[in-house]
């Protein structure tokens, strides 16, 4: 079911619960599991769009050879820099994965309507963008009309937006002196940052935490709530997504 959430992120009447693992120091998430029966779920096709280290993409593919990722299956990884890490994470997983640079094409547009034909040929049902570095436009959707998500290093709609990636967005948190942080995975649509959230979990912000510190509690958050939204996507056949509106930023879906 869905529940709105209130301003700044927080949802409203959702039960707190403690992810796989259990929480860290001073990380309370904010969604909630209920009764999966992963098994009986259909298979969902991923693919992932990178640019740098790739420690999202590792926590997804490590979770999925541990049987932690239920109905998910990663089938392709595209990044844009030849060198990133994350090209090697996908090796060593054995995952299919091409390198699609921004010199190979003609403009930015080209360049996204290959990256979305390259998971609509790979028959992808769901795109993670996980640490990509690149704001996709209008070709990329025109191309790949499947869902696409994104996971952001904050309380959205809090410090997010254009030029909000990496160790800014954290700065902007202390600079603002808000009391935690934390992670949002949100669908994408052109507007930056300004889809439809799916899942949030907050982070506590330390006295004496600089921009690093923080964004380290921010990443280990980003590992266990992403793969633990995954999870819950497929087990629901994607449904949440297919019927969530494109345009109101603050339907939240309830996991339970």
């Amino acid at each position: 079911m869905r529940r709105a959430a209130q301003p700044g992120g927080d949802c409203a009447g959702g039960a707190s619960r403690s992810l796989r693992g259990g929480p860290g120091p001073g990380v309370a998430p904010r969604t909630a599991t209920g009764h999966l029966h992963l098994s009986d779920a259909p298979q969902v096709r991923l693919g992932v769009l990178v640019s740098g280290r790739g420690s999202n993409l590792e926590a997804v593919l490590d979770a999925r050879d541990h049987g932690r990722l239920g109905a998910v299956d990663p089938v392709l990884v595209v990044c844009n820099r030849p060198a990133a890490r994350a090209l090697q994470v996908a090796e060593e997983h054995d995952v299919p994965h091409r390198v699609l640079e921004r010199r190979q094409f003609g403009d930015p547009g080209a360049r996204d309507a290959a990256i979305g034909q390259a998971f609509r040929e790979a028959g992808c049902d769901l795109v993670l963008l996980a640490g990509y570095d690149q704001i996709l436009g209008p070709s990329y959707f025109a191309s790949y009309s499947g869902p696409t998500i994104n996971i952001h290093p904050s309380l959205l709609p809090r410090h997010g937006g254009s030029g909000m990636m990496g160790l800014a967005v954290h700065r902007s948190v202390l600079a603002a002196g808000d009391a935690e942080s934390g992670v949002s995975i949100h669908l994408v649509t052109p507007d930056v940052d300004g889809g439809p959230l799916l899942a949030q979990a907050p982070v506590q912000v330390r006295s004496g935490d600089d921009a690093e510190a923080l964004a380290r509690r921010v990443l280990a958050m980003e590992h266990r709530l992403l793969v633990d939204t995954l999870a819950n996507l497929a087990a629901g056949g994607l449904s949440d997504l297919a019927s969530a509106s494109m345009t109101d930023r603050s339907v939240t879906i309830d996991l339970e």
